[in-house]
């Protein structure tokens, strides 16, 4: 899954995209700009749902 930023700071860039690595319930774990973080889900808009097998 991909998604796009909403916010600066945090780690995260506004307007950037970043690949998911894991979906909670109201987190996303993601490659941030400084390393491997959990951020609430409201920061990002998704922008490719993963394809359902």
């Amino acid at each position: 899954m991909k998604v796009k930023a909403l916010v600066s700071g945090f780690d995260l860039t506004e307007g950037k995209i970043y690949d998911v690595i894991f979906e909670y319930d109201t987190v996303y774990e993601l490659k941030c700009d400084t390393g491997t973080y959990c951020r609430p889900k409201s920061f990002f808009e998704v922008i490719e749902a993963d394809k359902a097998v």
